[in-house]
Parts: structure tokens; C-alpha cells; sequence
């Protein structure tokens, strides 16, 4: 196949995903591009940034996973529904950075309350 039919061939697909908005929702969308790689080393410092901010994530998600056991002590159904509110907002904001196959499932408030219901009842 002569380069330029593939280079063609290649340019209509890129031309009809992006019609399908195949890349409307890719990872960092809508931020500049970083292209200071200019002096020795870019790469590996890009590299280590880039493991330091997926690590601090790795950190929250657990944090948050930790605070889900502590749902099932508190009080009363309300506190119960305030923090499941509470933890669903740091969840939003984890899933923001990270890539669509890493994120962080929802708590489902019902089934939490459902779930201290069940927990309240062995405690009594």
C-alpha cells in the first residue's frame, strides 16, 4: 500500500471517531500540554510526578475505604446519610483525576443505611 493511501486511511478514521466524540472524555482533556522536555532528566521527573500523585489517590481511596467502616458506629441514620454524602464528594473528586478503568465506585446511601440497620441491630 502506498504511504500516503495509509496515511490517508488513517486520517479518516482519527476524522470519524472525533465526529463520534470518541475523544471527548479522554483523561486530562481540556488541560495544556507540557512539552517543557528540553533539559535531561524530563522524562524520569514526569515519571516520579506522576507515580506521587497516583500513590496520594491510592492513599485517599483507601482512607475512604477505611471511613466506610467506620459508618456502621455512628449514632444514628442522619450521620449515616451525611457522610455517605460526604465521602461520595471525595470520590467525585478522586475519579476526576483518575483514568476511566481506576475509578472509585459510589457508595449507594440505601444501601449503606440498610447496611447500619442490619449493624445497629447486633450492636443492640
Amino acid at each position: 500500500m502506498d504511504e500516503r493511501l495509509w496515511a490517508d486511511a488513517v486520517e479518516e478514521k482519527i476524522r470519524q471517531a472525533m465526529e463520534q466524540g470518541e475523544f471527548d472524555d479522554l483523561p486530562h482533556s481540556g488541560r495544556r500540554l507540557d512539552l517543557d522536555d528540553t533539559d535531561d532528566g524530563w522524562w524520569a521527573r514526569r515519571k516520579m510526578e506522576e507515580m506521587r500523585r497516583h500513590d496520594q489517590l491510592i492513599a485517599q481511596a483507601r482512607q475512604i475505604g477505611a471511613e466506610i467502616d467506620r459508618l456502621w458506629t455512628l449514632p444514628d441514620e442522619g450521620r449515616v446519610r451525611a457522610r455517605v454524602g460526604d465521602l461520595n464528594e471525595r470520590v467525585d473528586e478522586i475519579n476526576q483525576i483518575l483514568p476511566a478503568g481506576e475509578r472509585v465506585d459510589h457508595i449507594d446511601p440505601v444501601e449503606a443505611v440498610r447496611t447500619w440497620h442490619r449493624m445497629y441491630r447486633l450492636r443492640s
